[in-house]
């Protein structure tokens, strides 16, 4: 019924199996990871200074408006 193996170690594939997992769950830091992701940051950061420029411009007009009326 429960039988031992003579080898305790786990068998290749498993250990494959287990390897790519905890990979998935927990990536694994590298230097192309990096570059895209400050890549990505900076982008962001960009993006995010548009907004806040419109958001800006976007008062301005309403202060405008709302001077004429």
């Amino acid at each position: 019924m429960f039988e031992s193996k003579s080898d305790p170690l786990s068998p290749p594939e498993v250990i494959a199996r287990f390897d790519e997992m905890f990979e998935r769950h927990y990536p694994s830091k590298t230097p192309e990871s990096s570059a895209l992701v400050d890549r990505v940051r900076g982008w962001v950061r960009v993006e995010n200074r548009a907004a806040a420029a419109s958001l800006v411009a976007m008062g301005e007009l309403f202060g405008y408006r709302l001077s004429r009326c």
